[in-house]
């Protein structure tokens, strides 16, 4: 058994691989007794390195590959002074052993690696010098024993004994300590970037032995070092993103007393990504003279090229390769007009673009892979000799009428049909196609180019249906393919007709459900002819609603309605002090009407969710004289998503917001997984991103954020934008219900909100299996949206909320927002501390003189309380609610100034997991 009496590990040297590299020693952290140094002399091509060894003295060196013995060793000879080794490979291990003239041994591994791709050699060295009285021929495995120790300050932690309890580890390094032989540490980390994580313990005391192991996800153990090193160290190679690994540390052999300390590191050395090719700006270019090699590196990756052809005519643009490949072709101004997923009868699933390209016209082509392959492949691009024209072309479309059918046929898998059509009237309008033939429908403007709508699965029967507002005079396109080609089953007939809209007396204001002006608007109405709610529940956390409206209170459900600033059932009390957020200034019923007006009843407005059932839940309010109750929005809403919850709401509309974070709405939030959050952006005209304002900002999986836009299809100039905020939808000049059987206009995310909630209802009422996440990516799918240039960059999805492709679309893949990646830990390590710092960077109007409270589990609160006003802090303190939800309790003070004081009082106690205000939330 070979014994180890000293080691060191080093990490060293990035040297340029291009140059002719001066030799440079390998230099140890800390100690080293080393007689001799390796560094890298010359690259000789890429992937092969020379490397120079050099000795204080004579020794005997063998070098050979990772699992084999000295006997197979690539270099066996007696060293002198130095000696060039050549043919050394990049990113491969070799073993190590070295016999001094007076019988010194050392034994360890090297490798040599490129650093993630870059222009960079680096070199890893472990060696380790083992006693004389081995035999140096026995290539049995060793123990190792150490002798230094080293002491460091132990970083108090709570309870982490088992794989539950284990502690998230957030620090890079962190330290630790073992109190008996079967004591053990369990911590937690995530991954947020693609690369390799090494995870190593050491500064274990002399003496001491302890293990360390990795369990993934599941909590299956996945990896250990188990050595008697001073250090352990483990490589996880490719961490898996977003998903949990614990990591274990033990003690073993019962040798333990005071000095049981270790020190925990995690490194995560991230793959670089290589920029060029792989964005627009970087795509490389693509000729019929040449074909490019490309490579996906990465989930989610794309490889983008750039052709201009040299004459008019059909190209065909493919892949070859074993690598299943989608492809997109995109116009000079990144308007997508093509795509394809596999060519007929390609096993390994390339796809395959066929279309006519204007000469001297640059287009993009875009490449993603799906599932299967090596992720390398060839992309070429044809022109195609003596095309056969198919049907027709673009520019010589078969003109139609509204209410006539026109026949079709297709008479290849790769023909295209086109027709033209120019509306005599603005208005909503639908394209469908019927018949045997499976067809594939894509709507174009007059540009001929930006693709308005592209649809495989219809109404019913309908083969396709396209929908959308056309203007009057404009000419639109459409493009009939086959979706799955059967010569036996190939005719259709092609019909546009105009939808009818709802009698009520001021449908025509409502440009956000029909514009005018320029055709931008939700596309709302040929969504109606697949749901318009359906009884489905859309929680309004508000103001408090005027449910006697009359085109409210048919839809309003009032056996649900709860008033949790004053807990009763009033949503609309009469003698409310009037303020802006009080039920009579009118923001809750104006929010209702937007979602669930009556429709068709020839009065006012129609709802966007026309047969949706409303519930007013009013979290926002002054007080009430003579009334004891008077709660602030932050306690209030929490205790109305635990009634969402209790009551099947599955959709809870937040026109509110304030620009102090609290953890109690954040925990609150985060428990109501069954629950869609829809929530303005806020009106300052602000960057999310640079000013953030809540709940907006907590980054949710299961929130939709809102801006507004205008009737010109621009971000309103007070809407709030960038960060989280997902979509737009119009929110400038908005015409809805307001008290006693009014209706005016407001403006605000607060009224943009209401639209993405109710278009959430009907998508969701007409597939009732789907999860808020699935609803959030409907509504929010690149492909779903209606596109404007005012909202790029300002918006995730660069785009207004479409009604009709959201409950049409079977897709719930977005390239929209997707959260995991993102630190929703608005409060870091030291909640207190930044709870403290909110508090006092907050203006006493936006506070109440509450607070919310959790204690530890275990505390009795009955004697803290006690113990509290045993000490005559406070002039008055009550306990006046319990928040079930987030098991938090609510306590009253005589003045918010009091209550502020509470709030550095309680979390001066180890028994407080959190004290903070009860702020005030104001609508949007």
């Amino acid at each position: 058994m070979r014994k180890i009496i000293s080691f060191f590990t080093a990490l060293v040297l990035l040297l340029s691989c291009f140059t002719i590299i001066q030799p440079i020693a390998v230099k140890a952290e800390g100690k080293s007794t080393l007689p001799f140094t390796i560094a890298v002399e010359n690259l000789v091509a890429n992937n092969v390195v020379d490397i120079k060894f050099s000795s204080d003295e004579k020794v005997q060196l063998y070098i050979h590959e990772e699992n084999t013995t000295k006997k197979e060793s690539i270099y066996s000879s007696v060293v002198e002074n130095s000696v060039s080794i050549e043919g050394i490979l990049l990113n491969q291990k070799y073993s190590i052993d070295v016999e001094t003239v007076s019988k010194e041994l050392y034994t360890g591994y090297f490798i040599l690696y490129n650093k993630a791709e870059s222009e960079v050699i680096g070199l890893i060295l472990d060696i380790n010098k083992v006693e004389r009285n081995i035999n140096f021929e026995d290539d049995t495995d060793y123990t190792r024993r150490i002798q230094d120790t080293v002491t460091s300050v132990v970083y108090e932690r709570e309870k982490n004994d088992n794989l539950n309890t284990a502690n998230k580890l957030f620090e890079e390094v962190i330290y630790g300590k073992i109190s008996a032989s079967n004591d053990v540490d369990y911590f937690k980390t995530m991954f947020y970037e693609k690369g390799d994580v090494v995870f190593l313990l050491d500064n274990i005391p002399d003496g001491k032995d302890f293990d360390l192991y990795v369990y993934d996800s599941n909590k299956k153990q996945i990896a250990s070092s188990c050595s008697t090193n001073n250090f352990e160290t483990i490589t996880i190679k490719d961490v898996k993103l977003n998903d949990w690994y614990y990591i274990k540390v033990a003690g073993y052999n019962k040798s333990f007393d005071n000095d049981n300390y270790y020190r925990l590191t995690v490194s995560h050395i991230p793959k670089k990504i290589v920029n060029y090719g792989h964005t627009f700006e970087t795509a490389r270019i693509l000729t019929t003279q040449n074909d490019v090699e490309g490579e996906i590196l990465f989930d989610g990756d794309s490889n983008y090229f750039k052709f201009t052809p040299a004459e008019d005519a059909y190209y065909v643009i493919y892949t070859t390769g074993t690598t299943d490949t989608y492809g997109y072709l995109y116009n000079k101004d990144r308007y997508l007009i093509a795509s394809n997923d596999d060519k007929p009868d390609d096993p390994y699933g390339n796809f395959e673009i066929k279309e006519k390209l204007k000469s001297k016209e640059q287009y993009f082509i875009q490449v993603k892979h799906y599932s299967i392959g090596t992720r390398r492949f060839t992309l070429k691009v044809e022109k195609e000799s003596n095309k056969e024209e198919t049907y027709n072309n673009i520019d010589n479309p078969i003109v139609v009428e509204m209410n006539t059918e026109y026949p079709g046929i297709i008479p290849t898998e790769d023909s295209q049909n086109w027709f033209s059509f120019t509306p005599e009237a603005t208005g909503s309008y639908s394209i469908t196609s019927k018949g045997s033939a499976d067809t594939y429908g894509i709507l174009y403007d007059d540009t001929k180019t930006n693709i308005m709508m592209e649809n495989s699965d219809g109404l019913n029967t309908k083969a396709f249906e396209l929908a959308n507002t056309l203007l009057e005079g404009k000419t639109y396109y459409i493009k009939v393919t086959a979706e799955n080609f059967d010569l036996q089953n190939n005719q259709y007939n092609l019909f546009i007709e105009k939808l009818n809209n709802p009698d009520d007396e001021n449908f025509q204001e409502q440009w956000g459900l029909l514009n005018y002006l320029n055709g931008v608007d939700i596309n709302i109405l040929p969504a109606w002819q697949y749901s318009k709610g359906n009884g489905f529940k859309i929680g309004i956390a508000d103001t408090g609603t005027d449910d006697n409206h009359i085109d409210l209170k048919k839809n309003i459900d009032l056996t649900l309605a709860y008033n949790f600033i004053h807990n009763m059932k009033d949503v609309f009390p009469a003698n409310e002090n009037l303020s802006a957020s009080s039920a009579r200034a009118g923001h809750g019923t104006h929010v209702a009407g937007i979602i669930g007006a009556e429709a068709n009843n020839g009065q006012g407005i129609a709802g966007i969710a026309p047969e949706s059932t409303p519930i007013p839940l009013k979290v926002l309010g002054s007080r009430i004289p003579e009334y004891p109750v008077y709660n602030g929005a932050i306690a209030s809403f929490v205790n109305s998503i635990q009634y969402a919850k209790d009551n099947d709401i599955r959709i809870m509309n937040c026109s509110f917001g304030g620009y102090a974070p609290a953890v109690s709405e954040q925990e609150a939030m985060l428990k109501a997984e069954e629950i869609l959050f829809v929530i303005a952006a806020g009106n300052d005209g602000n960057d999310l991103s640079i000013n953030p304002e809540y709940p907006a900002c907590y980054y949710h999986d299961n929130s939709i954020v809102v801006a507004a836009v205008n009737a010109n299809g621009e971000l309103a100039i007070f809407s709030n934008y960038g960060g989280p905020t997902d979509i737009a939808a119009p929110g400038e000049k908005i015409l809805s219900t307001y008290p006693q059987n009014n209706y005016t206009y407001k403006n605000g995310t607060s009224m943009a909100a209401p639209v993405v909630s109710a278009v959430a209802g009907l998508v969701w009422s007409d597939d009732l299996g789907l999860t808020p996440i699935e609803i959030k990516e409907r509504l929010t799918a690149d492909s779903n949206v209606t596109k404007l240039d005012s909202l790029k960059n300002k918006v995730l999805s660069d785009g207004v909320v479409n009604a009709f492709k959201a409950i049409v679309s079977n897709k719930t893949e977005t390239s929209a927002r997707s959260i995991k990646g993102i630190d929703r830990n608005i409060f870091g390590r030291d909640i207190k501390a930044k709870i403290k710092y909110y508090k006092d960077n907050t203006k006493n109007h936006e506070k109440t003189d509450k607070i919310i409270v959790k204690f530890a589990d275990g505390v009795e609160l009955v004697d803290f309380i006690n113990n509290i006003n045993q000490k005559n802090i406070f002039k008055k303190m009550k306990q006046v609610e319990h928040l079930e939800l987030i098991n938090a309790y609510v306590f009253e003070f005589s003045t918010v100034e009091e209550a502020d004081k509470a709030v550095d009082v309680f979390n001066a106690y180890g028994e407080v997991v959190y004290a903070e205000p009860n702020y005030l939330r104001s609508q949007n």
